[in-house]
């Protein structure tokens, strides 16, 4: 029956991703809201053929440069006892992640690209009639997956957005994730901006890493999760006015956290935008571990969001990413 699979062509895709909160906390169980985003990259499998080998259970994709070949790796490593053990051509568009100068957009492409290859690789199963695997196994294996490709690191909050779209409020990350669907109205308008800068996102969890048995560590994670755990209360009760008030805290936050790992988490052209933002009643914040890849504007008015955005320079390289919320793919 394997064989049969051969010439047939199997795909997925995963959603772009941001975080809207829950920077490093997230790691340590505190709530997070994530956002998918309308991009996908999108995986095909071609020319499928059974190997007689899989891959260890534990892969250090860190150190795979290619990401088709990172995709090769975890093709092998079947999703539970009765998957075949495949290989196959794999082609991967990621066009949809870049500007058109060829710069990543940091809207959660390792997430994305892995998810894709696990909902290419349930088409297969369900070719060959095998039962189907419930949404919380699919979210632990994309998690599991996405770990290995970031050296056992990351809280896995991208891989449930990138997963199942739509807005998602996640606590006990990475072990046993408890999710609730967010309706948008929940939350107030916002944008996603790029500052089409290249950010790290492995080399700022590592630096957490290696800091986080320390007190100064611990107690800037307890301030944000306090702040996570009230933003959490503010969107179950759609108080919009204190989220906001509330989301404007972490930026001061993350700024301790960053003397702490000794790495920029703020980058400097988000304290050129912040007073325009404040002068337009616009909160802005960075997403994400840092680097400033991207940002998001929030405001009680989106017309607000429109004026903040006339006045940003031209020469700050920001752009307005014209992406809406993915729709919900897994209730």
């Amino acid at each position: 029956m394997i064989s049969s699979l051969h010439d047939t062509s199997y795909s997925g895709f995963g959603y772009a991703k941001a975080l809207i909160f829950g920077e490093y906390a997230v790691m340590h169980g505190a709530p997070g809201l994530v956002t998918a985003l309308t991009p996908k990259i999108r995986v095909v499998l071609n020319h499928i053929r059974p190997v007689d080998h899989h891959e260890p259970k534990e892969v250090n994709a860190i150190d795979i440069p290619s990401l088709e070949d990172q995709l090769k790796k975890f093709l092998r490593i079947p999703l539970c006892d009765d998957d075949p053990i495949l290989d196959a051509d794999i082609d991967v568009d990621m066009s949809d992640f870049f500007d058109i100068s060829g710069g990543k957009l940091g809207i959660g492409s390792s997430a994305a690209s892995i998810v894709a290859l696990i909902q290419a690789k349930l088409q297969i199963r369900h070719s060959l009639h095998l039962p189907p695997l419930t949404k919380e196994d699919i979210i632990q294996k994309a998690i599991q997956f996405h770990r290995m490709a970031q050296n056992q690191m990351g809280s896995g909050i991208d891989v449930i957005a990138c997963t199942i779209g739509g807005l998602s409020l996640v606590s006990n990350c990475p072990a046993q994730p408890e999710i609730t669907h967010i309706h948008p109205k929940c939350i107030p308008p916002f944008v996603v901006l790029a500052t089409h800068q290249q950010a790290p996102t492995i080399s700022y969890i590592s630096a957490a890493k290696k800091v986080e048995n320390t007190k100064s560590y611990q107690t800037v994670i307890q301030s944000l999760t306090d702040i996570y755990i009230q933003l959490n209360h503010h969107i179950i009760t759609n108080n919009h006015s204190e989220f906001l008030c509330l989301l404007d805290q972490i930026v001061s936050q993350l700024k301790t956290l960053s003397t702490i790992i000794e790495m920029p988490i703020i980058p400097d052209v988000f304290y050129k935008l912040y007073p325009i933002a404040q002068n337009n009643h616009v909160i802005l914040k960075t997403s994400g571990a840092g680097g400033g890849d991207i940002f998001i504007a929030f405001s009680q008015n989106k017309q607000y969001i429109l004026d903040f955005i006339k006045e940003i320079p031209t020469d700050s390289g920001i752009t307005v990413l014209p992406f809406d919320i993915a729709p919900i793919r897994y209730e």
